[in-house]
């Protein structure tokens, strides 16, 4: 396999390319690959063991273990994000993602891939945890498979959820019905939906009434997941509903009160 081909697509990105031989290890990586680390690339090695020395030793065993499922067919695509050391000796984020493209007698042979720097999104994602972390009302974040990111304190009190809520996904949480599937497909897409009033059943049956707003949040201009914000206004009907029970006792009384000053 030749990087050449190539060329005249990534040249001026800041992506970078990887070819790996599963079988016979040989690994091939492109300029831009060895750029994104403030690399050339006639300083680097073209090795397996320079991807192990690059990467940060916390995130080294998870990304094999997602590149090991890959290679077993337990996934479409191998797909990680890790830290990776540059030449500047700081810790970068990297994307990094590939897929087997050829066999040989049945066996995986061929991989291919690129990474790509992500570190301001990873901060920018962090700050927006941190925001909706201590925000005053009920907010939380999602993924594009509606795995939580982030929730606020408010929302886990609401909802009644572990306080480990990240990477736990929505739909195993809830049974949600299809209408509000519809809508996260929506947002997804691009839309915001919202109401001001809408009534929701606890899984006991009980009433409840929220006011709600779904949008989706972006990164580097691509949508990320969905942003989910409620208010519960059930307090708020209820003291409603009170008032105007009690109207008709109070305009009895103020008759009352006319017909015995009338006598």
């Amino acid at each position: 396999m030749n990087e050449q081909r190539y060329a005249h697509i990534i040249k001026g990105t800041a992506i970078g390319l990887w070819e790996w031989n599963i079988i016979t290890k040989e690994v091939i990586f492109s300029e831009e690959w060895a750029k994104v680390l403030g690399y050339n690339s006639n300083e680097i090695t073209h090795s397996e063991k320079l991807w192990e020395e690059l990467c940060h030793p916390e995130d080294f065993q998870k990304s094999q273990k997602l590149l090991d499922d890959h290679i077993k067919g337990k996934s479409k695509f191998y797909e990680s994000e890790v830290r990776m050391l540059h030449k500047d000796g700081s810790y970068v984020w990297i994307r990094d993602q590939g897929q087997v493209v050829s066999w040989k007698n049945g066996m995986p042979e061929w991989m291919t891939g690129y990474h790509k720097e992500i570190t301001k999104a990873k901060v920018d994602a962090e700050i927006k945890r941190t925001f909706i972390d201590q925000a005053p009302g009920a907010i939380a974040m999602f993924d594009t498979d509606l795995n939580y990111l982030a929730a606020s304190k408010e929302w886990i009190i609401d909802y009644n959820l572990p306080e480990d809520i990240e990477g736990k996904n929505h739909y195993d949480l809830f049974e949600i019905p299809n209408r509000w599937k519809e809508i996260h497909k929506k947002c997804l897409q691009g839309e915001t939906h919202q109401a001001e009033e809408d009534e929701f059943f606890d899984r006991n049956g009980n009433p409840f009434y929220l006011r709600w707003q779904v949008k989706p949040w972006y990164r580097d201009g691509e949508i990320g997941g969905l942003l989910m914000q409620t208010s519960n206004l059930t307090t708020f009907k209820k003291l409603q509903a009170e008032q105007k029970l009690d109207e008709p006792v109070k305009v009895n009384h103020v008759r009352r009160m006319k017909v015995s000053i009338a006598n």
